[in-house]
């Protein structure tokens, strides 16, 4: 399935943003990730409440 220009460059974008996690898998990008998935729970608990 070819995706047009417009929706393929985010997927492009977030799979360069997680490639360092996932080759790079040290304390800081370990740190920086539990960051972010602790903000984004942060987030969905106060849009639930």
């Amino acid at each position: 399935m070819i995706l047009p220009p417009g929706q393929m460059v985010p997927l492009i974008v977030v799979f360069l943003h997680h490639c360092p996690l996932i080759i790079y898998f040290d304390r800081e990008a370990v740190l920086h990730y539990s960051h972010f998935l602790r903000s984004l729970l942060n987030y969905l608990l106060s849009m639930t409440v």
